[in-house]
């Protein structure tokens, strides 16, 4: 555990690439300070926020643990050597933030339920699946027809489909679900919720399944269970050269 005061600030940027950096460092090092900016408008009533709020210190510091070289992301730096997701699933950071959740979604989460999160959005059919080329990319349809096939012969519960952010995507998902053999395909997939609320639905989720997201890995880091992903640069950056026990990449 690392003892000196540091600071971590927020980016310009999306949900998990903001959430995920502050709760490593949150986990890693005492004497935590943060200042907000306009950059944590987006994000500043999120949970997340709010435990970086309470394990900080609103105080100046040196440095920046949020900005690194080429503007990379940080976490692989803070991390170093060890799977940080496992080293967070036994610390009181992970029970503490689980409880936040907790408390203000209650039992409102799919009970005994496998759920895929699936790269859409930008990285979905309004882009024509081509915004960042292989990097944070949607899985792909068969690969995703094979994702659920697997999940419904290996768990034997209902999967359901989460990630779908506007008319394209959950079109998208409901053909996916019929070419499935799924019934009443809207009942299984996961959208029109908060950020925080989505969150919190995968964490709760028996098994999880994450593509190519940093938003769906940021639940992964709070769901008890083992998680199943895709092998990509991000995951690297949380794991390191680790063979996870709390991630297993199927992919």
């Amino acid at each position: 555990m690392v003892v000196r005061m540091v600071g971590i600030s927020s980016r310009p940027d999306r949900y998990g690439a903001n959430g995920i950096p502050w709760i490593v460092a949150m986990a890693l090092y005492n004497g935590l300070c943060h200042k907000c900016t306009p950059d944590c408008e987006r994000y500043k009533n999120t949970i997340v926020h709010e435990f970086l709020k309470k394990y900080s210190k609103d105080a100046e510091y040196q440095g920046d643990l949020m900005l690194i070289d080429n503007g990379a992301w940080p976490v692989k730096k803070m991390a170093k050597d060890i799977s940080f997701p496992d080293f967070f699933h036994g610390s009181s950071h992970y029970h503490i933030l689980r409880e936040m959740y907790s408390h203000k979604f209650g039992n409102k989460f799919i009970k005994d339920a496998t759920i895929i999160h699936v790269r859409l959005d930008d990285a979905g059919p309004a882009h024509n699946f081509q915004k960042f080329g292989v990097y944070q990319a949607f899985v792909g349809t068969e690969n995703l027809i094979k994702l659920i096939k697997w999940a419904q012969e290996r768990f034997e519960l209902p999967v359901h489909l989460a990630g779908a952010q506007n008319d394209q995507d959950l079109e998208f998902c409901r053909e996916i679900l019929i070419k499935c053999e799924i019934s009443n395909p809207d009942d299984f997939i996961i959208s029109g919720n908060t950020i925080d609320q989505d969150i919190y639905i995968m964490s709760k989720a028996k098994n999880l399944i994450v593509g190519r997201s940093t938003f769906a890995l940021m639940a992964g880091l709070l769901n008890e269970n083992t998680v199943y992903c895709e092998d990509w640069v991000h995951l690297r950056d949380l794991i390191g050269n680790n063979k996870s026990k709390k991630f297993q990449i199927i992919i």
